[in-house]
């Protein structure tokens, strides 16, 4: 099985995801003091940050994928895809480095 195969079957698993009010508001102090000021997306930065997959978001601007963050994940358990990383791939299933 590729590395690719490998990671899309991994990123087929699903879990509960639960963000609290009060989490996300961390994290948003968190993201304009670090990853805002790099380029990165709220949306990435958010995905990133509580593990989730969620290809809605790719597209929008800051704004549009906070209102659409907040609507759809604070105060709210939702069942998503598992984000699975090279790195988890690399270092704790096996693969090899290119």
């Amino acid at each position: 099985m590729s590395f690719k195969q490998f990671k899309q079957l991994l990123n087929n698993t699903k879990r509960k995801v639960s963000v609290k009010a009060d989490d996300y508001k961390a994290f948003k102090r968190q993201y304009v003091m670090n990853e805002g000021l790099k380029g990165k997306s709220l949306a990435e930065a958010f995905c990133r940050h509580f593990g989730v997959v969620d290809y809605h978001t790719i597209s929008m601007n800051n704004e549009d994928a906070d209102k659409y963050i907040r609507k759809t994940y604070v105060g709210k358990t939702k069942m998503i895809y598992e984000y699975v990383t090279d790195e988890v791939l690399y270092d704790r299933i096996g693969f090899k480095r290119p």
